[in-house]
């Protein structure tokens, strides 16, 4: 069988539930072309750097939800490994978005926060630990962060998602962005 078939195959969208292997083969096939156009193009424009991003977890445990989402987070998590070995094949930079989402929401909910609005969109506390956690992998530090007094939320939002991350706390309250 194909190696990402298990993941691959629950859930799926209607009339793809149980795809072959020769289907499944053939969309990581059109997911690779994609990124290496996508890739191709922007190196062509001479962009100085490109930066790929797996995709975002979905959070499978938000009753808003109705368990739509259940199983998904395998399918993300095998397009985002395909993401990250193309970026190192392609020597590009690589953020494991699906690693900092799902970390985010374990920590949100561990601590009795909604992590989500509706299992996809992030709630702002969400979306604040998440922006500082993407920021830290492309090499900025919270001290840095502190220096330019940064918050991306709301003050009682900010201050929710400081109670979830501690390394927040830390950082000066500045003007931010509401």
């Amino acid at each position: 069988g194909h190696e990402d078939g298990a993941l691959l195959r629950t859930p799926m969208p209607p009339g793809f539930e149980n795809p072959t292997d020769a289907a499944l083969d053939a969309a990581l096939a059109r997911y690779d072309e994609g990124l290496t156009a996508m890739v191709e193009a922007l190196r062509s424009r001479r962009v100085r750097t490109v930066v790929l991003f797996g995709p975002a977890a979905v959070d499978e445990l938000e009753p808003a939800s109705a368990g739509v989402h259940v199983g998904y987070n395998a399918t993300l998590r095998a397009i985002s490994n395909r993401t990250r070995d193309f970026a190192e094949r392609e020597s590009l930079p690589f953020i494991d978005l699906h690693a900092i989402t799902s970390s985010v929401y374990g920590r949100m909910r561990a601590a009795g926060a909604q992590p989500t609005e509706d299992g996809r969109t992030p709630t702002e506390a969400a979306s604040g630990l998440i922006a500082a956690d993407v920021l830290h992998a492309l090499g900025v530090s919270r001290d840095q962060l502190g220096q330019v007094t940064w918050r991306p939320c709301s003050e009682p939002t900010y201050a929710a998602a400081r109670a979830i991350d501690a390394s927040l706390s830390a950082l000066e309250v500045g003007e931010g962005v509401d």
